[in-house]
């Protein structure tokens, strides 16, 4: 019926040009009415998951309506196939990366939101961008599925790749695994006194996953 009513118009770009302007205030309405009531929804819960997922999905939504305007009006207006492919192309891209993001928000964020309940994890900063990587490196390999590249290559890179970076960052990642089981083991905790092998006294000030800082009685901050 969209087809017949933009050939009775006349000009084929005129129905293309409506439904994106629809798809357009359609997103603003969702973002500035419907997710204004669903953050007043979620603040009035205990569950800390709802918050984080409109958090995640903050401003995508407008970007995921506009995509489907720009997919309808592609379909509707008189341009050629290789045109018509491009956009949805471009599109699809659009459409992965924004996904991605939405994930990389919300895992991040839920994983903060149980940080909290283990206050003897320590620091989360590593762990949440860590995750975040993670989650776009799979959206990645997606999106290069998506358009018809070969990932099998970029995957052995990786594996190839990550084994020499662990090689050359053996220094690093010991101290990281460290800090993790010292952490867990929880046998140091801030606020205890303690002597370095160096002779050096102080206070546990803080446990991170790369390092741990004294307070010596000089008023001196070591990072071990």
């Amino acid at each position: 019926r969209l087809e017949a009513l933009n050939d009775s118009l006349g000009s084929g770009w005129v129905v293309p040009a409506g439904v994106l302007l629809t798809a357009v205030a359609l997103g603003w309405v969702l973002e500035r009415v419907v997710f204004a009531r669903l953050r007043r929804w979620a603040a009035s819960t205990r569950w800390r998951g709802d918050e984080v997922l409109l958090v995640a999905l903050t401003g995508l939504v407008r970007i995921w309506s506009l995509l489907l305007g720009v997919v309808m009006a592609a379909h509707l207006a008189p341009m050629a196939d290789t045109y018509r492919d491009l956009i949805w192309r471009l599109v699809l891209m659009l459409w992965i990366g924004t996904v991605t993001l939405a994930v990389a928000r919300f895992t991040a964020g839920m994983f903060a939101v149980w940080s909290e309940r283990v206050p003897q994890i320590g620091s989360t900063t590593i762990l949440r961008h860590l995750i975040s990587a993670v989650v776009w490196v799979l959206g990645g390999l997606v999106l290069l599925q998506s358009q018809g590249i070969s990932i099998t290559p970029i995957l052995t890179a990786m594996g190839v790749g990550g084994l020499a970076a662990a090689l050359a960052l053996q220094d690093t990642l010991s101290n990281v695994f460290a800090g993790i089981r010292i952490i867990l083991a929880q046998q140091v905790r801030p606020g205890d006194f303690v002597r370095l092998e160096g002779g050096i006294d102080g206070t546990v000030a803080d446990i991170g996953w790369l390092n741990t800082s004294v307070q010596t009685l000089p008023n001196d901050l070591v990072l071990v």
